[in-house]
This record gives structure tokens, sequence and C-alpha cells, in this order.
């Protein structure tokens, strides 16, 4: 018995795989919306409906309410004409003026259980991009990514040429001293040790850059026996009045190094600096900070120090 059914489910599920999907029957809603003329609607639909043929060519896309264009026609009305015609889902496009721009919605219903299955929006700079607007709606539709997904070469708008995708962060300056302390060197000449065996020395840094909720990210320029320049980030890890932060910065730093002639030359190599510390009255716009740190530079001596300051942050 077990012999004869093992190659009947074989077969069925040959078969299974065999049959194509049902196609779908997919209706285009007369454009609304009063950013458009009759007649730029009607050709806008006609471009939706020839891109949605292209994009699904198994389906079938036809025009809904295909003598008219929609100026004030609801929803549950082109509902109830798309059961009468079979199908199975709508598409519903506006185009409204907003200033001097057009804004483009797309919208697809289910039609057996009236279930919003995408929703998407972008703004077009002028009716000359409906074209383009409309190829990507209807890869939008057949894919069922956003509008920003299916974007390709040849089909960015004009307004997102000249637009960059930056996001906006707060821009921070902080003003830094203090000292750093160079760590203990067992060589025999002085000038061979961290910082040519200074037990302590000023220092003092100036740095630039972007905070967002929890983290920043930035440049410093700095004195630190001789001039360094870093760029840093900290994972700040509170937004509140006491917020701890750490972090660490690399770049270049130039020290002062007594050669045994007795001059002075700088003796160069990357930076790295380890940190931690807190901001005080973050939620305010004048702060505080206090800040402890590892730093070593990989010249000719292997400069290496601890560092403590006090900074402010107007």
């Amino acid at each position: 018995m077990r012999n004869r059914i093992r190659p009947l489910l074989i077969l069925l599920l040959l078969l299974g795989w065999t049959v194509p999907a049902l196609a779908l029957r997919v209706g285009v809603a007369p454009l609304a919306g009063s950013g458009l003329t009759m007649d730029q609607a009607r050709v806008a639909r006609s471009l939706l409906v020839h891109n949605l043929q292209k994009e699904m060519p198994e389906d079938l896309v036809v025009e809904l309410r295909g003598e008219s264009w929609m100026a004030l026609s609801p929803v549950l009305e082109l509902l109830g004409e798309a059961r009468g015609q079979k199908l199975d889902r709508i598409v519903l496009v506006s185009a409204d003026q907003l200033g001097e721009k057009l804004i483009f919605q797309l919208r697809v219903l289910q039609v057996s259980d009236e279930r919003n299955l995408f929703t998407d929006s972008m703004p077009v700079a002028s009716v000359e991009d409906l074209d383009t607007a409309m190829q990507r709606a209807a890869m939008a539709v057949a894919r069922g990514k956003t509008l920003d997904d299916v974007r390709e070469v040849g089909q960015v708008l004009e307004n997102e040429g000249l637009k960059t995708r930056h996001r906006t962060a707060l821009r921070q300056a902080t003003l830094q001293a203090g000292y750093l302390w160079p760590l203990s060197d067992e060589a025999v000449d002085k000038s061979e040790r961290n910082y040519d065996g200074h037990s302590r020395r000023f220092a003092f840094a100036l740095s630039s850059g972007i905070e967002d909720r929890n983290f920043d990210a930035g440049y410093t320029l700095a004195w630190r026996y001789g001039p360094a320049v870093q760029l840093y980030s900290d994972w700040l890890f509170r937004v509140q009045d006491f917020c701890p932060y750490l972090g660490a910065g690399l770049g270049f730093h130039w020290v002062l190094d007594k050669k045994p002639d007795g001059e002075y030359r700088m003796d160069d190599g990357f930076h790295l600096a380890a940190r931690t510390g807190v901001i005080l009255f973050r939620t305010y716009d004048f702060q505080m900070s206090l800040e402890g740190g590892y730093l070593v530079t990989w010249n000719e001596d292997i400069d290496r120090a601890w560092l403590l300051s006090l900074g402010i942050r107007p």
C-alpha cells in the first residue's frame, strides 16, 4: 500500500509546482488631486497602466472608469465598481499642488476585504516628472517595495537630483584644558623617555563636530607638548544633565623632542586617544565636561601619557 501512495504523492507535488498561480485583476482608478489638469491626469494614468502591465505581464491591468478622471469619487464607490468587474486590487493615485511642487501619493487596496496593501508618497518637482513617477509607482506596486527603494539609474526625479540625503545633527564645539602625565620610562638617556622625561605638561584642545542622541563625532586640534590633530567619536550613554561617555580618537601628533645635541625637533607619528568622561548639564545650551584619557603616539620614542582635562561647550 505504501509503495502505491508514495508515487501518487510525488505526482501531486509535481503538478503543484507546474500549475501557474492565478493571475491578478488590477484596476487603476482615475487620478485625483488638484495638481493636474484633466488631460495631464488622463495621460498620467495611461502611463501608469502601461508600466504596470510591463511590470506584471502575467496579470490583467485595466482602467477603472476609463471615461473620466477622478475628481471627488469616494473610495467605497470605486470598490463597489471594482467588485462588479471582479477585480482583485485597485490602485489609487493622487497629485496635489503644494507650493511649487506636486505631492504624489500612491495607494493599493484589496477589493475583497477593503484592506490597505500599500501606501507611499514622494514630492515631484514638476508635471514633466510624472513619466518617471509612474514608472517608479508601477515598479513599487509590482515588487511590493517603497518608491524610494525602486529608484534606479535614469529614474531620479529633478528634486532628488538637487538634494542629497543628509541628516541634520546638532553642531557642537568644545574647549578643553588640563594636564598630561607621561608614563614612567626606564630609559637611561632622559631624551629617550616619554615626553623627554617630564612629569607633567599643560595641554589644551579645541574640538568641533556633530552631536546626536547617543553619539558625537568630529575633529580635534590640540597642544600636547606639541601640536596634534585627530578625528574622534564618542558613545553618549544618556540624554540627561549627567551624561557619561566613552570614545576614541585617531590622528597625528608632533611631539617636541630634545635631542642629545640639545636641539628640539618634532618627533611625529600616529596618535591614538582612548577616553572617557562625563558631560554636565547636557540638556542646557551651555555645558561642561570632565574627561580622562590614555594617549599613545607611535613616534621614535613611542610617547605615552595619561590626560585629565576640563572643558566647556558654549
